[in-house]
């Protein structure tokens, strides 16, 4: 039987993924307030090693947390969650918001 491990404070909303068979290595970032949750993966190959991925990580969640003291959490994580689509999927969001928008 495997222990449990318990994380320490500093990697509250951070996981680490190294899948031997995939070819993500990295760690992912997931917050989740107010029904609403953000998650981003930060790969290793992106910055180098799995320290500095770690440092991004760390850095964007710390951010993320900083924003959700000041404003409502669930605006701050649409925000993001925005700011990190990739280029089709906001194509197809805006355009499912103007649909949306017509509809009213």
């Amino acid at each position: 039987m495997t222990k449990k491990q318990h994380r320490s404070a500093s990697d509250k909303n951070l996981t680490r993924y190294t899948r031997d068979k995939t070819s993500f290595q990295g760690w992912r970032v997931c917050i989740s307030r107010q029904g609403a949750m953000f998650t981003r993966y930060i790969p290793d190959a992106a910055y180098g090693s799995g320290e500095a991925a770690k440092a991004a990580a760390i850095q964007l969640r710390d951010e993320i947390l900083a924003a959700i003291q000041s404003r409502s959490a669930k605006e701050v994580l649409e925000e993001y969650r925005l700011k990190f689509l990739r280029p089709s999927a906001r194509k197809n969001e805006q355009a499912k918001a103007v649909t949306d928008g017509d509809a009213l």
